[in-house]
């Protein structure tokens, strides 16, 4: 593959992932207010430096940080800034209609 052909695929991915990819799983699940950044919505953001993302977890050493990440939000809460870990821990169980508990 060459490099232009892989830049393409990568950014292909990054497009679907970013864009077309958050509202189907939270449509097809039926969860409400999640899967599109709106006001009101529980939404989770991710920036990252695509030239420096690497995951250096193995099945030897699982809990490895990725580099390359720069900030992340979990319901609108950051969790990461500047590449460091805040202490935030905003996440939240997602039940779809199905879940009887």
């Amino acid at each position: 593959m060459t490099t232009d052909a892989r830049c393409l695929l990568l950014l292909s991915t990054l497009l679907v992932a970013a864009c077309g990819g958050a509202p189907q799983p939270a449509e097809t699940l039926r969860v409400e207010r999640r899967g599109r950044l709106v006001e009101g919505y529980f939404a989770d953001v991710v920036a990252f430096d695509p030239e420096r993302i690497q995951d250096h977890a193995t099945f030897t050493e699982p809990h490895q940080y990725a580099t390359g990440m720069v900030h992340v939000l979990v319901n609108g809460v950051p969790v990461l800034a500047d590449g460091e870990h805040t202490g935030a821990t905003p996440g939240r169980v997602v039940r779809g209609p199905g879940w009887t508990g």
